[in-house]
């Protein structure tokens, strides 16, 4: 093989070798977007499950919200109604607590108003003896100051008849 014959068979073999490659490129181009259709169909179908099944928690999310809403409500009217009874029950026991305290309050201050009452009573009788003493001093001294005034009068009387000569 001469030289001319190896260079024509090389060029041969590389047209060849290059229309193999174009057509490998041409198929790899065919194929990737091939690929590229089939996962843009793909991510489409993946977005449209996505959706689909984000839109079916949403629903479920909101059927359990309110129910648990529902429940929640219930235990919270029931706790209320349970807390209303209670506080009834304390306040009915407070109520009689208080009465039971102003019974006794009011027993005590009914002791002491009796004990007050006797004490006024012995400060009235204090008091009224007081002024019957002082009736009977100031009786005393108003007979001592007439005995005095009689003994004044009968002194001038003597001091005059005695002056006049007369015994």
């Amino acid at each position: 093989m001469t030289d001319e014959e190896l260079k024509s068979l090389f060029q041969k073999s590389e047209a060849k070798i290059d229309g193999l490659a174009e057509q490998l490129r041409d198929e790899m181009r065919a194929q990737g977007e091939q690929l590229r259709g089939e996962m843009r169909s793909q991510g489409e179908e993946l977005r449209d499950e996505m959706r689909a099944q984000g839109e079916e928690l949403r629903g479920e999310m909101r059927a359990q919200g309110e129910e648990l809403r529902t429940n929640l409500r219930g235990e919270i009217r029931e706790q209320g109604e349970e807390l209303r009874g209670e506080m009834h029950v304390q306040g009915d026991e407070l109520r009689r607590e208080m009465r039971a305290q102003a019974d006794e309050l009011k027993r005590h201050f009914d002791v002491v108003a009796e004990s007050f009452d006797s004490k006024f009573e012995l400060l009235a009788e204090g008091i009224v003896n007081l002024d019957e003493k002082m009736d009977r001093n100031d009786a005393a001294i108003r007979d001592e100051m007439r005995a005095g005034f009689a003994d004044t009068h009968d002194l001038i009387r003597f001091a005059f008849n005695l002056s006049r000569g007369a015994p």
